[in-house]
């Protein structure tokens, strides 16, 4: 038994358990370092209040702004040509490298001049640099992660998610404790994603030895000229992302930013399931482009295990957002609850929409969609101007719901011209059994049942309808894993 655990995890068979194998990684590590993570986060959170953390998180947003620039989607692309196999690997990772590091010398450059006169909030000015030395390890740590990704060896990556969160969380709370503000979660959180860098550098130093050496010029073109148009869709994201928070932070004050941020915190979590999905289908998708039946198989059965998170996730969180809120941050949080309750509809779009972007990404037509992507930031910016002023947080929220609809329903319709892909094909059993537990949760809520028994019996009673009602995919999954 222990045998066949061991080959299963830690080799690649086929398409099928390679793909089982690397989404099994990835959840492990992501979940576990985002848990260990949100120790750290919600002490902050605790400890230096709403307004303390929304002046984090404005910095945090602001930044996040210009250091989207210093990826310009070189590791998507790195992924995707070292996972073929005629690449010139030592080529394309020296080049990459030399960009990359480039790009972020250059940006930061830009952020310690420009980004301060985008402040209005002194502490967040003054930790703007800190914040951005800690988006620079955290890429440049990315970056050797889409190397390893190109191998397909997601256990390694897993690990060094989980050392690098241990180191986080240590190193902070020293910092926190000894002095309980802004600029000490600031210095802690750096040096915890330097320490995580280090040693991820470490690990990897066999793929990065004489790194130099295969730099080639002549690839800077291609690789800039193929990588702007994923840089775009990046741009764009981060622009969705990040900019709810920094019109907050100018529109109202970090009070306000603090509740709207501790909501997308939690929403930020519940992104583990696509973004590890996505994460292990890009080399299995590149391998298989000349199939579009297998593809297509693989990407179905993706969509339908996001749907069996995301449909009772959604429904759930409408009942015990409010009761979840107060008990993970305390009564001060409460105004967050509306935030939180209306960005748990808007995963029913998005998780669909990351599997999407990677089909469009290998297919190599993601050109075709730039301008939906681009009708979706500009009404999410213009939507934000008109709700900020008068709703705040709630509007912002809003705003970022709409425009994710509209760019899911004109994806889809893009994507339909190169692979058919039903979304909601097979999902009447996942409705029916998320409303009877929704219907359960609600009346355990109302008799005051403890949070947590309430969600743990709500999961069960899930699953259990969905085995009576002879799921058939999750059947399919259960026999996998016993075998």
């Amino acid at each position: 038994m222990f045998a066949k655990i061991k080959l299963f995890l830690l080799s690649n068979q086929n398409i099928n358990q390679t793909l089982a194998k690397n989404t099994f990684w990835l959840g492990f590590g992501e979940i576990t370092s985002r848990l260990l993570k949100t120790i750290i986060i919600f002490y902050a959170i605790r400890i230096l209040g709403a307004s303390g953390w929304g002046t984090f998180s404005y910095a945090i947003s602001l930044c996040g702004l210009f250091m989207i620039f210093s990826d310009f989607g070189i590791s998507s692309i790195l992924t995707r040509e070292l996972a073929k196999p005629e690449t010139n690997k030592e080529n394309y990772i020296s080049t990459s490298f030399l960009i990359k590091i480039l790009l972020n010398i250059l940006i930061f450059i830009i952020i310690i001049f420009t980004a301060p006169v985008f402040s209005k909030d002194i502490i967040a000015t003054h930790i703007i640099p800190i914040v951005a030395l800690i988006m620079i390890f955290d890429g440049m740590r990315e970056f050797i992660f889409a190397i390893n990704r190109s191998l397909e060896k997601m256990e390694a990556e897993a690990v060094l998610k989980i050392v690098t969160n241990v180191l986080l969380i240590i190193i902070t709370y020293i910092f926190l404790i000894q002095s309980a503000t802004v600029t000490s979660l600031a210095l802690g959180y750096m040096a915890g994603s330097l320490a995580g860098f280090i040693v991820t550098l470490f690990i990897f130093r066999k793929h990065l030895k004489n790194i130099f050496r295969g730099f080639s010029a002549d690839l800077i073109k291609p690789l800039i000229t193929t990588a702007w148009p994923f840089a775009f869709f990046a741009i764009l994201g981060s622009i969705m992302a990040n900019t709810d928070t920094v019109m907050l932070g100018l529109m109202k004050d970090t009070t306000e930013v603090g509740f709207y941020a501790t909501s997308q915190r939690i929403i930020a979590f519940l992104f583990i399931l696509p973004g590890l999905i996505t994460s292990s289908l890009l080399p299995t998708l590149t391998k298989q482009i000349h199939d579009k039946e297998k593809i297509k198989s693989v990407v179905s059965s993706s969509i339908k295990i996001i749907y069996m998170i995301a449909i009772p996730l959604t429904l759930g969180g409408l009942i015990i957002g409010d009761s979840l809120i107060v008990k993970l941050f305390g009564a001060e949080y409460g105004p967050a609850t509306r935030m939180l309750q209306i960005a748990l509809i808007s995963i029913l779009f998005v998780f669909p929409a990351l599997i999407f972007n990677n089909i469009i990404f290998v297919f190599n037509k993601h050109k075709s969609v730039i301008k939906i992507f681009l009708i979706g930031t500009i009404l999410n910016v213009l939507m934000n101007i008109i709700l900020i002023p008068k709703y705040g947080g709630i509007g912002s929220s809003i705003a970022t719901l709409i425009s994710q609809i509209l760019i899911m329903i004109l994806i889809q319709k893009e994507l339909s011209k190169l692979i058919k892909v039903n979304l909601f094909s097979g999902s009447l059993k996942l409705i029916v059994a998320s409303i009877i537990m929704s219907i359960m949760l609600y009346f355990l809520r109302i008799t005051d049942v403890n949070i947590w028994a309430s969600i743990s019996s709500s999961v069960i009673l899930y699953f259990s309808i969905l085995i009576i009602m002879k799921e058939e995919f999750l059947l399919k999954i259960i026999h996998t894993i016993q075998k």
